[in-house]
């Protein structure tokens, strides 16, 4: 689980475990497919980040947003989106 922060200084939950991301795709084939798309590059940028982020906001039950909306929620201090990154996809535990 992680916290993003958003632009006007809330936090929301993220999470993006093995199970949520079966769950993701039996219930949601096509973001469940974008997630694996994005994973499968040699090379992610900083807007495949926010995706995957934005895939984990809606995973841990945040109301699904479109991408242009995230990006509108999301605060932009790219070191917080990289740390959240990191957190979801290589987690402590």
């Amino acid at each position: 689980m992680a916290k993003i922060l958003m632009k006007d200084g809330t936090e929301a939950q993220a999470r993006l475990t093995f199970k949520d991301l079966y769950d993701l795709e039996k219930n949601n084939s096509k973001l469940a497919e974008e997630y694996f798309e994005i994973q499968d590059k040699e090379k992610l940028n900083e807007l495949d980040m926010i995706r995957i982020i934005r895939i984990a906001y809606i995973c841990a039950g945040n109301q699904e947003v479109t991408f242009e909306e995230f990006l509108e929620k999301i605060s932009q201090n790219r070191n917080q989106v990289l740390t959240v990154y990191y957190e979801l996809l290589y987690p402590k535990n």
